[in-house]
């Protein structure tokens, strides 16, 4: 499962997946597989790859080639930034709950928001690293944008 969040907590632009992936997988012939271990450095660099190789086809190669090798450069080890190894729920029960948080929940919650004056919108948001709260003031129409991010163009569906 992958779930897409296109902001931090904060609200602000913080493009980002959270990826859930089972112990194993379907066999062509239909029947489970167990794989046991899955080495993370595979993934670490294997997904990137893909996805460098879709947008080139996508864009061109010519005009894509340089962005992409700047990448590499910049991220050798892959382009996961944050990862949090071990923590994995037993059953994965409390994990997929939390990532649906992210499909069905507003990007900001209500009590968040300190105060309003029509001009200027105060919040609030817990930092990662520090553990400690975090005030912003943004212009409404920016707090607004950030809001509306996660909103799906029309006809496209959330699974649920």
């Amino acid at each position: 499962m992958v779930v897409w969040e296109p902001g931090g907590r904060a609200g602000n632009w913080n493009p980002h997946r959270h990826i859930l992936m089972t112990s194993g997988g379907v066999t062509s012939q239909q029947r489970w597989l167990e794989v046991g271990y899955f080495p993370f450095e595979a993934l670490h660099k294997q997904w990137p790859y893909h996805l460098c190789t879709m947008v080139k086809a996508r864009v061109g190669p010519q005009a894509m080639q340089q962005p992409i090798d700047a990448l590499w450069r910049q991220y050798p080890h892959g382009l996961v930034a944050y990862v949090e190894k071990g923590k994995v729920p037993a059953g994965g029960q409390g994990l997929a709950y939390s990532l649906a948080q992210y499909v069905v929940s507003p990007p900001i919650s209500l009590r968040r928001i300190l105060c309003d004056d029509g001009q200027r919108v105060r919040s609030w948001s817990r930092d990662h690293k520090t553990g400690t709260r975090q005030v912003a003031e943004l212009p409404v129409l920016r707090c607004i944008g950030r809001m509306v991010q996660p909103m799906l163009p029309k006809g496209l569906h959330r699974m649920r």
